[in-house]
């Protein structure tokens, strides 16, 4: 079974298997990646396919230690469910909301939680693609300049990651979700605003002791809190 990324126009369509030729606009706007059934030994997930992308021998994602990031993966999901149109509405997408759980139960009866959050993440990751279209521009779905945080987080069970399933309506819902996880308020130094949306930030040293994407992904994060209910921002920083 397939599910592949639509390539038309309207942000808001995706392919879907045969039998149902396309989702509403409840199931998200996809990134340029397809989604393929996969078998593993311990259990059955999503397994997003990105073309093009190699892991290098060195490449710092290579040690990115499992606990971080599953870190990573639940501040994507965090952001994606407060993007959600039930919550800030910071861009079209219902992947995560009640109703497009009822259509996905329906298209993909086996594992809907599964494609909900697959789905959430790439139309989060289109969104900041569009917004944050500087060719250096790094973001809380693109952690390096050669995309292979997405590679190494693929090993992590998407539905091992916690997700609020109330709605998150507020900037102080938010934050209150974002210190649960972080523990703490995350420094930066805002740059400029751009007509896109994005918001540039310079993201101070990694502490030590700190995986340097980890440290990352959490100041980028907390850098959300800069937008407001159908206000969204795109924190991003150049490398």
């Amino acid at each position: 079974m397939w599910l592949t990324a639509c390539p038309t126009h309207d942000p808001g369509a995706v392919w879907a298997p045969d039998s149902t030729r396309q989702m509403s606009q409840a199931c998200a706007a996809p990134g340029r990646a397809s989604y393929r059934w996969c078998d593993s030994v311990e259990e059955r997930q999503w397994e997003q396919v990105s073309y093009g992308v190699q892991m290098s021998p060195n490449s710092a994602t290579d040690k990115i230690p499992p606990d971080d990031a599953q870190v990573v993966l639940t501040l994507r999901l965090l952001i994606a469910r407060a993007a959600n149109k039930d919550s800030l509405s910071w861009w079209d997408d219902e992947s995560l909301t009640p109703h497009a759980g009822f259509l996905l139960e329906r298209i993909f009866p086996i594992a809907p939680p599964l494609a909900a959050r697959s789905l959430a993440l790439s139309a989060a990751t289109a969104r900041h693609q569009a917004a944050c279209a500087h060719d250096n521009a790094l973001h809380l779905y693109r952690l390096d300049l050669d995309s292979q945080d997405t590679l190494v987080l693929r090993s992590v069970p998407l539905l091992s990651i916690p997700l609020p399933q109330e709605p998150l309506p507020s900037i102080d819902a938010l934050k209150g979700a974002l210190l649960d996880l972080l523990g703490r308020p995350m420094l930066y130094t805002s740059v400029r605003r751009t007509e896109a949306g994005g918001l540039e930030i310079e993201i101070p040293p990694t502490p030590p002791g700190v995986s340097m994407l980890l440290h990352r992904a959490q100041t980028l994060a907390w850098a959300y809190l800069e937008g407001g209910p159908n206000e969204p921002v795109f924190p991003f920083c150049l490398e």
